[in-house]
């Protein structure tokens, strides 16, 4: 599992996406935007009006959601049947979706049914991160769960990339920030591991490892048998 490590100029391009103060979404988009989702995507849990929409290079996108607010193709409830033909998608892709579904293997058997041959599964979920119901959440997959359950799925080409920064942000992402100065707090709480980071950066492959078992998320990419 490869680890981006931290820098000025990565930090400098992830702060343009930061809404709430803390990295993770912002490492997610990075990886979305690098990731290949062109073609006809099925997108679960998202919808046009998703922030990462606009990150998208596919020629036709159709989604899935239980909220209508953020117009959905199809608004259905959780653990629905998709309304879909077999093998009618090149991508299908799930962003901070699976830690809320309780019957994830139904949810993979539906995923592995809307891709074609060879089409790419795109999917990120947090790890290290704050409870955050939407109406529920039940888990946080580790990296060693993706491998494992894509295997048992049909799925091969399996990279999963742990999404970290350092120590102190990613102990701010898992406690939430709250009370004055958020944004101030989670400014040093960067910074702090960028210096970290800096320090450490004579011993690069000891560094990584230890990054790789504080991930505040994962972002995994597959492709279907």
């Amino acid at each position: 599992m490869s680890v981006t490590l931290p820098s000025l100029d990565r930090y400098r391009a992830l702060k343009v996406e930061m809404k709430n103060g803390l990295i993770l979404r912002p490492m997610q988009y990075e990886a979305l935007e690098r990731a290949d989702t062109s073609g006809v995507l099925l997108d679960i849990g998202g919808g046009n009006n998703s922030d990462y929409r606009r990150l998208l290079k596919c020629e036709r996108y159709d989604s899935i959601n239980i909220d209508p607010r953020i117009e959905p193709t199809w608004v259905l409830k959780v653990g629905e049947r998709f309304p879909i033909d077999p093998g009618s998608y090149d991508v299908a892709l799930s962003m901070n979706t699976f830690e809320h579904v309780f019957d994830t293997a139904l949810l993979m058997e539906e995923i592995a049914k809307a891709l074609k041959p060879g089409g790419r599964f795109v999917a990120s979920t947090p790890f290290l991160y704050r409870i955050h119901a939407h109406p529920y959440d039940y888990y946080r997959p580790t990296g060693t769960w993706w491998e494992d359950t894509l295997g048992k799925y049909g799925f091969g080409n399996v990279a999963i990339q742990p999404l970290t920064w350092g120590p102190h942000s990613t102990a701010l992402c898992a406690r939430g920030i709250s009370g004055a100065f958020k944004g101030i707090r989670s400014e040093l709480a960067i910074l702090q591991d960028l210096l970290y980071t800096r320090l450490r950066k004579g011993r690069a492959d000891s560094l990584q490892q230890q990054l790789a078992t504080i991930p505040v998320g994962y972002f995994v990419t597959a492709a279907k048998r």
